[in-house]
């Protein structure tokens, strides 16, 4: 108990501890922006590029390329060329938001990508036959394909998200932002090692609901989208006729071979008798040679 309390005191002296729930809302406000700007660049950029096979060409090495980059690679630059148009609070926010957008846009983009190239080609084909096209071809076919992969790559989006957070909402002497981040990269300077620790269970706690609350259910929801190949009733059907006439007639259609093969061991074994008798009978033969020769007058006299 007394330990509890020890290392609870510098959390309670800390005069921001107070204020972790405002904190927590003002990361998850950024948190949200930065993924709304993802959503639409991810929906926009990956439907086409999937969609337009020339344009494919270049705008996914591009991608890839933009995604390969560190994301503290774009820290200086963002924050240079935000500050210098934007100084003051309103730059520091937008400089955040962009900087949390370059971690979590890439993962969507690329499930975007993927769901649209998982259309079955029947679907697609169906799709022309019916005239489904335009904003009618996207609302009722690729939407629903690319909802299971940008659910999961959403996932994935949110947790580069949550690591860049210290970074972005506090930077000794440029970028001094309300928020978890700022509070554990602050508590962590001083050092505070039980407000940075505290902090830091805070923000699994907000992670682990966001996850039962938000993302099992449309993980849930995301099954329904996906497409699988299921085998036809009929071929079900057929399987059960063909298995129950072979387990019928399998003593009919095995019983003869079987038979037979045991006749013929006997007969095989014979052969391989036979076989090793005359090898032994030709190697006795090689062997008899040279005292043959030497009965030959002219080839016995040539040996004497």
């Amino acid at each position: 108990m007394i330990l509890l309390t020890g290392a609870a005191t510098p959390i309670i002296e800390n005069n921001q501890t107070s204020m972790l729930p405002y904190f927590a809302g003002r990361t998850l406000s950024r948190m949200t922006i930065a993924y709304g700007l993802s959503l639409a660049f991810a929906l926009a950029y990956g439907i086409f590029t999937a969609m337009n096979h020339r344009a494919s060409h270049v705008m996914l090495p591009l991608l890839d390329i933009f995604q390969s980059v560190p994301v503290l690679g774009f820290l200086p630059v963002v924050f240079l060329l935000v500050l210098n148009r934007l100084p003051g609070t309103p730059g520091q926010e937008l400089a955040s938001i962009i900087m949390i957008f370059t971690a979590m846009a890439w993962a969507p983009t690329f499930g975007v990508i993927a769901g649209v190239n998982a259309i079955p080609a029947d679907i697609k084909e169906a799709s022309r036959a019916y005239g489904v096209r335009g904003f009618k071809y996207l609302r009722q076919i690729v939407l629903p394909a690319v909802y299971p992969e940008l659910i999961w790559s959403s996932i994935l989006a949110w947790g580069g998200g949550w690591y860049l957070i210290p970074i972005e909402e506090y930077i000794p002497g440029t970028v001094n932002l309300p928020g978890l981040g700022s509070y554990i990269a602050i508590a962590g300077r001083k050092p505070d090692l039980a407000s940075a620790l505290f902090g830091l269970i805070i923000l699994v706690g907000i992670i682990f609901a966001i996850d039962q609350l938000v993302w099992r259910p449309l993980g849930r929801r995301a099954e329904k989208y996906k497409y699988e190949t299921v085998a036809a009733p009929a071929t079900e059907t057929q399987r059960s006729i063909v298995g129950e006439g072979m387990r019928r007639y399998e003593g009919r259609l095995i019983s003869p071979v079987t038979s037979f093969l045991k006749s013929e061991k006997s007969y095989f074994n014979r052969v391989v008798e036979i076989t090793r008798l005359r090898r032994l009978l030709h190697a006795r033969e090689r062997l008899r040679f040279p005292e043959r020769i030497t009965r030959i007058p002219l080839w016995g006299k040539l040996a004497s």
